[in-house]
């Protein structure tokens, strides 16, 4: 100042709100209990509120629960019990509709909740949104509109159709099919005119409905109006119509799906229930539960009991000429024996379901936490090839050159239903030996597919011998035979086949042109491992090919 200087001073004042403050302290409390590795992956700053109100209730969900140190939740496999129940809240709630969590079925994406509903009523014709035939079955879609069934069997004929509604009920009418899969027109979607029109002219004809609403349902606070679900608010679901909802639209994760289908049929849920058991093993716990904490959020937000729920009519008799499930679907749905409803008693093991109810390893749980926390995950860090390729070839000797492929699902038993049908599209037959899995025999006779069982004996652990193999080859078109093996691992036993023994059947398969499924998911957790001769099938499996099919199936245990 004195050498004539100028002296200035700033003061910077800066505004911090915490979102979530509750949640985001439960977040916390479990990082520091042992999980400081995961800290530096933590990122709670969002550019988007609505982002964090959609993120930061489940990761609080999500640490109370690993933190807790409970075991994996044995849930109905018709969805979980919370997660359904949350669903019917919201209709209830939101738009009106009395449902309880008995009308809800959660299917793992709405494509698969397609797929087991033609599989359970196995329609020589059904029509199908054009939108929503991307992932059936290549052999179900037809160019013609009725072609004889061959064989006698339940073949699945698809014919895409458009989604106007108008162009959609004129094809209703002219050919009459078992099945209609529809969508709906954004414009169509606001007012109740387009779905009383499809719900008379499928009743007229005596077809069964399953209506799509997936684009037109939102998980949001002041939802849009809704043409079906204000129908239901006011009438009673027909016997004849479900509707399908697949909940995609998150602002996290894009990759979580869930979907769910909405019927007043007492039947045709359990059947739909029992067709996930069936087909595909489970539906992701986490996916529902992600959904569950965004439809949570929006019950607490809203007053209950706000509008009294006005009566609703009663549904029409739907004529007896509708189509019902297939013979092969009320075959297996009477024979199998399904999951047993969780008793009130803590202490039940479950022997009915082929997973782990253990409580989740601090590896595992860090692992999972990482993953739904962090704010960019680069595509090098979920690629899982590498990985699955050193562990197929330690543990079972199986070759990854360049000539095999990985293929992934969400299920070892949702990847069998694949290969079932690929067996199917060439007329082949699946040979089971005896004592096999029932899950996995069952799924094929529910999709009529051709089956043999292979006589095994309990003395040998239920191996397959040479000779019965032979045999059973033999009796049916030998280059269309797919043969299943449980290894090295056999099921229900616990023997291990040697090295030479499974040598001696690919051999045999491979003779013969019969393909081969290794079902590896019982492998892996055996007790006793001592003078044991680990499979060393890479150089056998090169010297065969091309001459062998073999497919490699297991899982993650």
């Amino acid at each position: 100042m004195k050498s004539g200087g100028h002296s200035s001073h700033s003061l910077s004042v800066y505004s911090c709100q915490l979102c979530n403050p509750n949640q985001v302290k439960k977040i916390f409390e479990f990082l520091k209990d042992g999980f400081h590795e995961v800290s530096s992956s933590l990122d709670l700053s969002f550019d988007d509120d609505s982002v964090a109100d959609e993120k930061i209730p489940f990761l609080a969900y999500l640490a109370s629960f690993l933190k807790d140190n409970k075991t994996n939740p044995c849930e109905p496999l018709a969805g979980c019990l919370n997660f359904r129940n949350l669903v019917a809240g919201f209709m209830k709630c939101y738009h009106h509709i009395s449902l309880t969590s008995d009308n809800v079925v959660v299917f793992p994406s709405h494509a698969v909740a397609i797929e087991n509903a033609l599989q359970l009523f196995s329609p020589a014709l059904a029509i199908v949104d054009e939108h929503l035939t991307r992932h059936l079955p290549k052999q179900w879609l037809r160019s013609l509109a009725i072609e004889e069934r061959a064989d006698g069997k339940d073949t699945i004929g698809v014919i895409e159709a458009p989604r106007q509604s108008d162009l959609l009920i004129e094809l209703i009418r002219k050919l009459k099919p078992q099945v209609v899969v529809a969508g709906m027109a954004q414009f169509e979607a606001i007012t109740s005119a387009a779905v009383v029109n499809l719900l008379s002219a499928t009743k007229d004809v005596g077809s069964r409905l399953l209506l799509d609403i997936s684009e037109h349902l939102e998980l949001s606070s002041l939802p849009r109006s809704n043409g079906v679900l204000k129908y239901l608010a006011g009438n009673s679901l027909p016997s004849h119509t479900a509707i399908l909802c697949s909940l995609v639209k998150n602002q996290v994760y894009p990759d979580l799906e869930v979907a769910f289908v909405i019927s007043e049929d007492g039947a045709v849920c359990k059947a739909l229930s029992q067709t996930i058991e069936l087909l595909e093993g489970r539906t992701s716990v986490i996916s529902q539960n992600y959904y569950g904490c965004l439809v949570h959020e929006l019950l607490a937000f809203q007053i209950g009991e706000r509008h009294r729920q006005q009566k609703r009519r009663p549904a029409e008799v739907i004529p007896e000429k509708m189509i019902g499930f297939s013979n092969s679907a009320i075959s297996i749905l009477k024979e199998a024996d399904f999951f047993v409803p969780d008793s009130k008693e803590s202490g039940v093991i479950h022997m009915d379901l082929d997973r782990s109810f253990l409580p989740v390893p601090s590896a595992m749980k860090a692992s999972i936490f990482e993953s739904f926390v962090r704010q960019n995950v680069t595509d090098s860090e979920t690629v899982v090839r590498s990985s699955i390729e050193q562990l197929v070839k330690d543990s079972y000797g199986f070759p990854t050159n360049y000539r095999s492929e990985i293929i992934y699902g969400h299920t070892c038993l949702a990847l069998f239903r694949k290969l079932v049908l690929c067996c199917m599209q060439e007329g082949g037959t699946f040979l089971y030996p005896l004592g096999t899995n029932g899950h996995y025999v069952s799924a094929a006779k529910f999709m009529n597919a051709r089956t043999l069982t292979i006589p095994t004996n309990v003395e040998s652990g239920f191996k397959i011998e040479p000779l019965a193999l032979a045999d059973a080859i033999r009796s049916v078109n030998a280059s269309r035979s797919w043969v299943y093996i449980s290894g090295p691992t056999t099921n229900p036993s616990v023997f291990v086949y040697s090295n030479n023994e499974i040598e001696s059947l690919l051999s045999l398969c491979a003779s013969s042109g019969a393909r081969v499924v290794i079902d590896t998911s019982f492998s892996g957790l055996e007790f006793q491992t001592d003078g044991r001769s680990r499979w060393e099938l890479d150089w056998f499996l090169c010297d065969l090919d091309p001459k062998l099919t073999v497919f490699l199936l297991g899982e993650l245990s």
